[in-house]
């Protein structure tokens, strides 16, 4: 039975693909699309807790994030429409199946959406959907000629990163939710009396001294 289930479900999951490497085509494009929320997120958090104690500073990352955001989104791009068409339409199920969801919890326990904070989000998806479908890669209209495609993806990209820290969330909302994560997680934050350096075992005998 376990057999028959599995041939079943693997049916299913390869029905829309002709070969294993369209596949593997969506695969790295879903991948790239997650990986292209790191630098949005890096961005966010470096100018909402600038303060807050980590185990290490990127340098230039002001300038590296939104390269990156832009790197990700060439990714994206590159695999062309006939994958993403289907990439972006399970996105468009996974907001729907977030509604059923968020819509049948009781409304006590339903969890803040922060919708102004997703304001880049949906011309971000449908940018990039639209660049795909014009372009010249793998199914594409080839509308936006080679070269010129690369230039719009790339301001794209540019003012999406920019609409993404406008509408990021306020410091107070954020550190609401990072301090409820490190709770749940069981983080504690970094003190004088971890640093295992003279300095800082100075600083945390004082502390003690002071107590």
């Amino acid at each position: 039975m376990a057999i028959l289930l599995s041939f079943i479900v693997g049916l299913i999951v390869f029905f829309p693909f002709p070969s294993w490497i369209k596949l593997v085509g969506l695969i790295v494009s879903a991948n790239a699309l997650v990986y292209a929320f790191a630098p949005l997120v890096f961005g966010a958090l470096r100018a909402q807790e600038p303060e807050r104690e980590r185990p290490f500073k990127l340098p230039g990352g002001s300038v590296l994030a939104p390269l990156g955001f832009a790197a990700a989104n060439y990714i994206v791009y590159f695999t062309g429409w006939v994958t993403n068409s289907k990439l972006f339409l399970l996105v468009v199920l996974g907001f729907v199946v977030l509604g059923i969801s968020y819509a049948i919890q009781p409304a006590d326990e339903r969890p803040p959406l922060e919708w102004k904070s997703t304001g880049w989000m949906w011309p971000y998806f449908g940018g990039m959907a639209l660049l795909s479908y014009l372009g010249s890669f793998e199914g594409g209209k080839k509308t936006i000629p080679f070269d010129l495609d690369l230039v719009l993806v790339a301001v794209f990209s540019l003012v999406i990163y920019w609409l993404a820290m406008r509408t990021r969330l306020d410091p107070d909302r954020a550190r609401k939710y990072i301090d409820a994560t490190q709770e749940e997680e069981g983080v504690e934050e970094p003190t004088d009396e971890g640093d295992d350096s003279p300095a800082g075992r100075n600083d945390g005998a004082a502390a003690r001294v002071k107590k």
